[in-house]
């Protein structure tokens, strides 16, 4: 199933792509980047509209969103193609898998997401993104139908496409794979500072947190890792960092992150930013928990994808007041 493309342009008789910037030379077979853009008929279209490869009702956590509705449901859904190459793909199985997929219309998932009691949707598991069209069509129903849009996503787009999709999206998470712009360029093939400029936007629109999966030997450096930190901070002090450990995966091979060096950066984040949480660990050492960020006590505590309020009172810290900054209520 394809659906014409929003964003493009014609030069010397080339239909260029100008959803991300790669700007892709549009070809009559799948050869963009993503490998999900090409023409139909002549036109360029997204080609792989409505082919959804995953459904799953998740825990919210597992975007993981730790301050948007925390404890609720998220009818989760993944189509084709990534306009990054990360080595160590954590859902490569899904977002390179072309071969086993069902249609699924705009309308019917939302009827799905509604007939599943969820209250939001989450765009995730490749990138959703590059199915741009499809995303934006979804949302624009689903928010009819009352229910929250989640992007989870690398935050690799042009401003233009992406400025007209956040009024429609209410939470998203964005990978902030790398704080170094040679490992982006050489590596993921993008470039940090459009994700960078993309989080800023983000920000005006909906609710942002922030992932960074720390991967061995590429950029578990704890000076760049403090570096990413002091910039969040910079933005907003109050931005949640999820800081994970990698596994091998894909096409990479080296050992799975040091935990020591997870729990350090822990240490570092937490003393200039409100909230910070690790994950793919669990060393029960309550560093998934949230806190209150002006007295320290546990606001929300967290066992695997079991969540519990602990002391919170209309959005408040019960000892000191503080506020919790985090949407709560669905």
């Amino acid at each position: 199933m394809s659906e014409p493309a929003l964003y493009f342009s014609k030069s010397n008789d080339k239909f260029i792509c100008d959803l991300c910037p790669h700007s892709c030379v549009l070809t009559d077979s799948a050869e963009s980047f993503c490998r999900v853009r090409g023409l139909i008929s002549g036109k360029p279209s997204l080609l792989s509209y409505g082919m959804i490869s995953s459904i799953a009702v998740d825990p919210i956590e597992k975007k993981p969103l730790y301050h948007f509705y925390p404890g609720s449901k998220v009818f989760s859904i993944g189509s084709y193609g990534c306009n990054l190459r990360c080595p160590y793909c954590q859902n490569w199985q899904i977002s390179q898998n072309f071969n086993n997929s069902s249609i699924v219309s705009p309308g019917k998932l939302v009827d799905m997401a509604l007939e599943s009691g969820a209250p939001s949707i989450a765009y995730t598991y490749s990138e959703p993104l590059v199915w741009y069209e499809y995303i934006y069509d979804c949302a624009q129903l689903a928010k009819e139908a009352g229910l929250n849009n989640i992007l989870v996503t690398n935050g690799y787009i042009h401003q233009k496409p992406f400025e007209k999709l956040l009024p429609h999206i209410d939470a998203l998470n964005i990978d902030l794979k790398s704080f170094n712009k040679n490992t982006y360029k050489s590596i993921l093939k993008s470039e940090l500072e459009v994700v960078l400029e993309n989080i800023k936007m983000a920000v005006n629109y909906a609710h942002v947190e922030l992932t960074t999966l720390v991967v061995t030997g590429m950029n578990d450096d704890m000076s760049e890792m403090q570096d990413a930190c002091r910039w969040i901070a910079s933005l907003d002090k109050n931005m949640v960092w999820h800081v994970s450990r990698y596994f091998p995966s894909f096409q990479y091979n080296k050992i799975s992150t040091d935990v020591s060096f997870i729990e350090e950066l822990y240490v570092f984040a937490h003393s200039i930013l409100a909230h910070v949480y690790t994950g793919n660990m669990h060393t029960g050492n309550g560093m998934q928990n949230s806190y209150c960020a002006s007295c320290g006590k546990v606001l929300i505590d967290r066992n695997g994808y079991s969540v519990r309020l602990v002391s919170l009172k209309n959005g408040r810290c019960d000892a000191c007041g503080h506020p919790f900054e985090a949407v709560l209520e669905v």
